[in-house]
């Protein structure tokens, strides 16, 4: 099977030959992945009814639509940024997404136009579209799914998963569940239970330090900022220990979660001490507070290693 080249880039033609090698990696992971999907469909699969095509023909349009506003967002958001290695990811983003729009677009075309196009075909070609792209974004910014200027990527690969649940219904909960981290098996979820009571038991010892440091201090304004941290940490603990024993409870809790959960407490803890000690990450008297984070990081890196910070 053919996958048809991308359309010329005459509207970002000079992003184009900085950002070459990247698309064309992208697209050869493509090409290969729908080669092999053409090959396997099996002959005994079910045409498309009438109204699956024209269904499939719809869902063509508007995701040719949505992924065109995806590119224009990404090369706003580019033109906004000061960061030079952010904006680069972001131009590098767009390059690959125009791609992307280009070729799924004429293979879902492709389909819809046969005589006897499937919901195989269909899954497939998504499936591979999206597992191209999410690999591609990962060596572009291995952080992409988190930070809130990739939200419409993640909205986009959304809509593209979208196409299956219109006209295939049957097989949009199998690719969707592709698509979700992988579930914990029972030995991580028992990882994660005796993490969880780690972690209380690192935050009370850290209550414990904090108690002590203020007790003995004798300047006021830092007395202040000791009790002010253990009341702003004390709040943190009790929402991030709620958060994880929400996700250990989940009928498929995931790394992705867990990682996600403890990354924005420990950002949060920081950030909030920064604000009332600036330089409490030297300062003797919050050790314990970063000896916590370490511990309780390492704790899920030892949990998740593959899925750790991506």
């Amino acid at each position: 099977s053919h996958v048809p080249k991308a359309a010329s880039f005459s509207h970002h033609s000079i992003r184009r030959h900085l950002l070459r090698s990247s698309t064309m990696l992208f697209k050869l992971a493509l090409f290969v992945c729908l080669a092999v999907v053409s090959a396997s469909v099996a002959p005994q699969d079910n045409c498309l009814t009438p109204q699956q095509d024209k269904e499939l023909k719809e869902a063509v349009t508007g995701i040719q639509i949505t992924l065109t506003a995806t590119v224009t967002a990404l090369d706003i958001a580019a033109a906004a940024e000061k960061n030079n290695v952010t904006k680069h990811n972001l131009e590098l983003a767009a390059t690959i997404l125009y791609a992307v729009n280009t070729d799924l677009v004429a293979n879902l075309t492709k389909i819809a136009e046969s005589a006897c196009g499937t919901c195989r075909q269909i899954t497939e070609v998504v499936n591979q579209t999206v597992v191209s792209l999410e690999e591609t974004l990962s060596r572009i910014e291995p952080e992409w799914r988190n930070e809130t200027v990739w939200k419409v990527v993640v909205a986009a690969i959304n809509d593209i998963l979208g196409i299956v649940e219109t006209v295939c219904p049957s097989s949009a909960l199998k690719l969707r569940a592709q698509f979700r981290s992988t579930c914990l098996n029972s030995t991580q979820l028992k990882e994660l239970g005796s993490i969880i009571d780690g972690v209380q038991i690192l935050f009370v010892a850290v209550d414990t330090a904090l108690d002590i440091a203020a007790a003995a201090e004798k300047d006021p304004t830092t007395k202040a900022n000791i009790e002010e941290a253990e009341h702003v940490i004390h709040a943190i603990s009790t929402v991030l220990l709620a958060n994880l024993t929400r996700i250990a409870q989940d009928p498929c809790a995931t790394c992705a979660e867990i990682v996600s959960t403890v990354d924005d407490a420990a950002h949060l803890i920081e950030s909030t001490l920064t604000t009332i000690e600036p330089n409490w990450a030297n300062d003797p008297i919050f050790q314990a507070v970063t000896k916590a984070i370490d511990q309780i990081l390492g704790y899920v890196k030892e949990l998740c290693p593959s899925k750790a910070w991506l």
